[in-house]
């Protein structure tokens, strides 16, 4: 395998990109995945309306200690006083974070379980891994923040909660000291802005892999 080319590509690139946007400064973007449904009334069911009365799972797919976990668990601690319902930070590292893409792909989507992703979950794996165990389109809704996502069919309502709580979270205090610890700037967009970049990053992210000849399966 030929990571080492791969790394030297994906540097360059994020080397480029960043001297354009943000003078060496990575985004973390709280980017919105809600419908205009979000906004009608009446929608939310009687057993959505309860929601949350358990326990949450955020799962982080890396190791305690980077950024994603950091981000995480600020995100789950503060969820956690809002919706005054525990918020667990549960780290299923592996195959570059594409174990616990796939746990999360595959959990029930009732509002319960959150997903910390990255560009590699989203968007490098996609080319990397010929037989990758999930979508990174189809099987999710984007909650909000520096990609958090729920399980597709997720009901609207509590992705429509979930993002105005977490964005409030990315904007306040909390998030201003991660901007400052990991050197990110907070960006709020909207849907579009995020479907956008999706679709661009992907196949951008499968021609350098391509490129590099990187296999991973």
């Amino acid at each position: 395998m030929k990571f080492m080319s791969l790394g030297r590509a994906a540097s360059r690139h994020a080397a480029r990109w960043s001297s354009r946007r943000t003078s060496h400064r990575t985004s973390l973007c709280a980017l919105v995945a809600l419908s205009f449904a979000a906004l009608l009334p009446g929608i939310a069911s009687a057993q959505d309306s309860a929601w949350p009365n358990k326990l949450l799972s955020y799962i982080v797919p890396f190791t305690a200690g980077g950024s994603t976990d950091v981000i995480g668990r600020t995100v789950a601690q503060k969820l956690a006083e809002v919706l005054k319902q525990p918020v667990v930070v549960d780290n299923k590292p592996g195959a570059a974070g594409a174990v616990g893409a796939a746990y999360v792909a595959k959990a029930k989507p009732d509002g319960y379980t959150l997903f910390g992703g990255t560009i590699s979950t989203h968007a490098i794996n996609a080319g990397l891994y010929k037989n990758l165990p999930y979508d990174p389109v189809r099987d999710f809704e984007m909650a909000s923040g520096q990609a958090i996502y729920a399980p597709k069919g997720t009901p609207v309502p509590i992705v429509a909660r979930l993002h105005a709580e977490i964005v409030k979270i990315l904007k306040g205090a909390e998030g201003g000291k991660l901007a400052r610890q990991f050197g990110m700037e907070i960006v709020a967009g909207t849907p579009a802005q995020l479907a956008a970049h999706m679709a661009k990053e992907i196949p951008r992210w499968a021609a350098l892999v391509k490129k590099s000849g990187a296999t991973a399966d």
